[in-house]
């Protein structure tokens, strides 16, 4: 049986080696608080979500060893985060938040400082867009990404242009 990594070269092109950091991106637990405690749990989805591994994409095609992190899969999803950031050591986490779990985004980036206060916290989704200052204002985000995100993470790990240069993103 082949590995997930030979799978991945035939459709995209992939470095050999994953060596310039290590980069989580974290969908927040979301079941549990909008659907599984209401009467409408038909609407639970039971899938993960795609925007993150869109997001990853980019990242490992410039050698960055990405881990991603989706807590509504998990029955404890804080302590599995902080085993992860233990474990896994990123330089970057990035959190994708619509507007209903603001304070899971929140409480994920708090983990995260608390972990190791260097870690570059990202925050993005649709309520990043529409309010960033939101975030940004709680002092456990770096950055907010306005809109679409796919490549200006890798902006901000190459540190290739100054924060004033950097598009589509609010930051602290």
């Amino acid at each position: 049986m082949k590995n997930k990594l030979e799978i991945a070269r035939k459709y995209i092109e992939l470095p050999e080696k994953f060596d310039k950091g290590n980069v989580l991106l974290v969908g927040p637990p979301w079941k549990k608080i909008t659907y599984l405690d209401t009467k409408v749990k038909a609407a639970t989805l039971h899938y993960p979500t795609l925007n993150l591994p869109t997001i990853a994409t980019p990242l490992l095609q410039k050698g960055y060893n990405v881990k991603i992190l989706d807590l509504d899969l998990y029955d404890s999803p804080y302590p599995t985060l902080e085993k992860t950031l233990k474990d896994f050591n990123p330089i970057l986490v990035g959190i994708t938040c619509p507007t209903p779990f603001f304070k899971e985004a929140v409480k994920i980036a708090e983990i995260a400082k608390q972990y190791n206060k260097k870690v570059i916290n990202v925050i993005g989704g649709p309520h990043s867009t529409t309010f960033p200052e939101e975030f940004l204002n709680t002092g456990y985000f770096d950055y907010a990404i306005l809109g679409e995100g796919d490549f200006i993470l890798l902006d901000i790990l190459n540190k290739t242009k100054s924060k004033d240069s950097l598009t589509n993103m609010a930051f602290k």
